[in-house]
């Protein structure tokens, strides 16, 4: 069986060979792996909003806060926690915008502590990014009861999408 030999870093120990047979991964295995990776604390931009970047409401209307996804100009959208309601297609992102969703870290999360967007079993989506243009970044948050996909996804160039239940 063939081995492989790892190079000796700087300063570093001498990693031993590895035989192709042997199971790369966590030792602890797949189970223990998903019930620690929770998601991380999403916490606002810095600056001001309305000057640094847009702040959505979740009492406004879903057309209202549409309306400040569009109109946005810093490139980055900050959702504090509370209820969006999804308009019927879902949230329509904007090509090279950052959202941020208010999230504690850990997998409980609620309308109390989360930006959540609910698509009410009536939403196709809870956002969807455009068919062209840079790419978007989504953090945070939880998206639930749409009757397709939490995010559908068309942008050619890339969507990061973390911390995201």
């Amino acid at each position: 069986m063939p081995t492989r030999s790892f190079p000796r870093f700087a300063h570093g120990p001498v990693l031993r060979a590895v035989t192709a047979s042997e199971v790369f991964g966590p030792t602890l295995g797949a189970a223990f792996v998903r019930s620690e990776a929770v998601p991380q604390a999403v916490t606002v931009f810095s600056g001001t909003a309305g000057v640094d970047f847009t702040q959505l409401n979740p009492a406004s209307s879903s057309s209202a806060n549409q309306t400040s996804i569009t109109n946005d100009t810093t490139g980055e959208v900050w959702w504090p926690k509370g209820t969006y309601v999804a308009p019927s297609n879902g949230f329509s992102l904007k090509a090279g915008q950052e959202h941020r969703l208010e999230s504690p870290a850990g997998g409980t999360r609620s309308a109390s502590n989360t930006a959540l967007i609910d698509g009410q079993n009536s939403a196709l989506y809870g956002v969807q990014t455009p068919a062209s243009g840079a790419a978007i970044t989504i953090r945070g948050g939880l998206i639930i009861r749409c009757t397709n996909y939490g995010i559908v996804h068309s942008l050619p160039n890339g969507l990061t999408v973390e911390d995201t239940v």
